[in-house]
């Protein structure tokens, strides 16, 4: 019998994901309205004024402001609701009804553990919060925790081992770039995959750094890690990858074990 899809991915709003990313972001939208409002002015004096220098700069600055931003929301609403990257069907070929232990490591936005919950009920999934601000510096987060409520059993864990051992397999969502730095998030993922059990499996979910998340979220992309630096963060960690590929729009699963597991 199959697992049923997750019941959390149809609760979610239409636009669901675009709203957070909003809420999350709202200073970075507040300006580029900001932008497109001064922009509108300007080239409007420009246009009374006869002054075809303003004019060209108050429609190119408001153009701008509306592409990016417009962009990185068309890009939001492909990867989290037009998807169906929250049932997590994406992952059935490495969760099999043969494992029973599941953590889910967040980095303090918890938009999953109900989601892989309902999806793979045979399993037991234990949520941890990896938060740490002096690793974290993106204001994003702080207001993403304000807004999200963590779930009620979620053992709060920063970039410390987790108090478990034999883990099957240890999921993070959108979760390990908000390390921002290398070393200290090769770190992490090392001190992480020591509650690995025998031959377990680490799922990470991330944005990279390419081509098709530049064209989605332009400048926002440089808050994302390129493929070869996260290849360069498991060697560091002692991780191998086992498979990998994209799992949503604009979205790419990395499958790893430990290097020492073979």
């Amino acid at each position: 019998m199959s697992a049923p899809r997750a019941r959390s991915r149809l609760e979610r709003g239409r636009f669901q994901g675009v709203h957070n990313i909003v809420r999350f972001n709202a200073p970075t939208y507040v300006a580029a309205a900001v932008v497109v409002v001064a922009g509108m002015v300007a080239a409007t004096v420009g246009a009374v004024a006869g002054n075809g220098v303003i004019l060209t700069v108050g429609v190119a600055a408001a153009v701008v402001a509306v592409v990016l931003s417009a962009g990185s929301l068309v890009g939001s609403y492909a990867a989290y609701d037009a998807s169906d990257l929250y049932s997590y069907d994406g992952l059935a070929d490495v969760i099999g009804d043969d494992v029973r232990v599941i953590a889910h490591v967040h980095t303090g936005l918890d938009e999953s553990t109900d989601a892989l919950r309902a999806r793979f009920v045979h399993a037991e999934v234990r949520v941890f919060d990896a938060s740490e601000t002096s690793a974290q510096p993106e204001p994003s987060i702080a207001r993403a925790r304000r807004i999200v409520p963590l779930h009620a059993d979620t053992v709060a864990v920063g970039l410390g081992p987790l108090p478990i051992s034999d883990v099957q397999r240890m999921v993070l969502p959108m979760a390990a770039h908000e390390v921002r730095d290398n070393d200290a998030r090769a770190r992490w993922l090392r001190t992480l995959s020591r509650s690995l059990a025998q031959g377990g499996q680490m799922i990470l979910i991330e944005h990279l750094r390419d081509l098709d998340n530049t064209l989605a979220f332009h400048v926002g992309v440089l808050h994302f890690l390129s493929r070869r630096t996260w290849l360069e963060t498991f060697k560091s960690a002692g991780l191998a990858v086992v498979d990998e590929g994209r799992i949503a729009p604009l979205l790419h699963r990395f499958v790893l074990v430990r290097s020492s597991d073979g």
